[in-house]
């Protein structure tokens, strides 16, 4: 049943749809659509976020890579939302969340955190894996672009053996026909049961749902039944019909597969300025200190549920972090030591304070204002030796990287995925095997 306030703006919601639904219309009635020179995939939404959209083009990065018998070599392409810089750029570890994106960097650092990557005395980017120096054309895999056919375009002139492309984010971009296109939705937020904004959260009417390959289920229960599974897709059929798809219209009808996601323990982040998956785990029972600019915390939030939240700094998706967040978390650190110390002389001892938690995507940007150095003159830094002047610059990133700069520690965690019922093949040759545009 609609809310009060969904009420009231359903006439916007549905002028939002009418247009959206126009503009579709208008791109497929008068051919204005191109078809890419390489294999395409869309990874996309109809819901404006919070579908698990980044984890899971990790993910199918991760299982098509790991395919057997497949020489497929794959790139992935975002328009890099958020980033102050316009144009086709690589994703190296050289960039940053402003230069490409939080969540391309985040996908980069996801599938290359074991490479390193450094500039030679030429000039030019080379990589070094374990004992091997990589060709420059294969120094990543991850690239933004505005226009993803200018994208692609570059992608196979720069990368002449890259034979698919995964667009993050694309089922809006008009201009290109892919070759298959995977739209996701929640288990228990389907987009058929919501409304284009502002009355939802929809970007489109869920009927535009009709141009997709593959229907993606995520964030389903870990222990969900094959008939548990079959009776969302009835009710799915169902509350489609509201929206002029039948049941046996469209390419999907046996193609909806179901994956979990789950969060991962958070691990300990040594350097505040660099990101790594090998630090220490987060012992259970550990108090936290929550930080989040996504789309929906809840998931986040419940899935921690074994480590007390004291307190959860909540932002909007893409939040750019500030100096002025640092210093109301490590006010509110302070706070909180204070309140849960026995002894208040005690309360620089860590052994029972609580420690900052975030997620991986939050990190690519709270990172870059320790890499940036951007802080205020008077701001706390790390203990000085006596008899040592303080001084009056800015105080530089080593000092910044310590703990007691912040309050506590850094934790961080991420989202993984993994497909119920043994379908990820059926899924995968899917895609390796689609040769026709939708």
């Amino acid at each position: 049943m609609m809310g009060i306030r969904a009420i009231s703006l359903l006439p916007f919601g549905l002028i939002w749809g009418l247009v959206a639904m126009i503009k579709r219309k208008v791109f497929t009635v008068f051919n204005f659509r191109k078809t890419p020179p390489i294999k395409t995939w869309v990874d996309g939404n109809i819901h404006a976020g919070g579908q698990g959209k980044t984890p899971t083009i990790i993910a199918l990065y991760e299982w098509l890579q790991s395919t057997k018998g497949t020489s497929t070599q794959i790139a992935i392409l975002s328009r890099g939302y958020g980033r102050k810089t316009k144009g086709y750029r690589r994703v190296t570890s050289l960039e940053s969340a402003k230069t490409v994106g939080d969540e391309p960097f985040e996908i980069y650092h996801s599938i290359k955190e074991n490479q390193e990557i450094h500039r030679t005395e030429k000039g030019t980017l080379e990589i070094i894996d374990k004992t091997k120096y990589i060709s420059n054309h294969d120094l990543s895999s991850v690239f933004v672009c505005e226009d993803r056919l200018i994208g692609i375009s570059k992608i196979q002139k720069e990368n002449p053996n890259t034979s698919l492309v995964l667009l993050d984010d694309g089922f809006q971009h008009l201009k290109l026909r892919a070759t298959g296109n995977i739209i996701l939705t929640k288990f228990g937020e389907p987009f058929c049961d919501d409304l284009p904004l502002p009355a939802g959260n929809l970007r489109e009417f869920p009927s535009a749902a009709k141009t997709a390959n593959i229907i993606l289920v995520t964030h389903s229960p870990h222990n969900l039944s094959l008939s548990e599974s079959e009776k969302w897709k009835t009710k799915f059929f169902k509350n489609m019909r509201f929206w002029g798809v039948k049941q046996g219209s469209v390419p999907w009808m046996d193609k909806i597969y179901f994956v979990s996601n789950s969060t991962s323990i958070p691990v300990q982040q040594s350097d505040l300025t660099k990101y790594s998956s090998n630090g220490a785990p987060l012992e259970k029972g550990q108090k936290i200190i929550l930080i989040t600019g996504v789309a929906n915390a809840k998931g986040i939030v419940n899935a921690l549920n074994s480590f007390p939240i004291l307190h959860h700094f909540e932002y909007a998706d893409h939040h750019s972090f500030s100096v002025h967040d640092i210093m109301n978390w490590k006010k509110k650190h302070s706070e909180i030591t204070l309140k849960t110390s026995v002894n208040p002389e005690s309360a620089s001892n860590h052994q029972n304070e609580c420690v900052f938690v975030c997620t991986r995507k939050d990190y690519m940007r709270i990172m870059l204002l320790f890499k940036e150095n951007k802080v205020p003159e008077d701001f706390p830094t790390a203990p000085q030796e006596k008899n040592t002047p303080k001084s009056k610059t800015q105080p530089n990133a080593s000092l910044w990287t310590d703990r007691e700069n912040i309050g506590g520690p850094f934790y961080v965690c991420h989202s993984e995925v993994e497909m119920l019922f043994n379908k990820k093949s059926d899924f995968l040759n899917t895609i390796l095997n689609s040769t026709d545009h939708d």
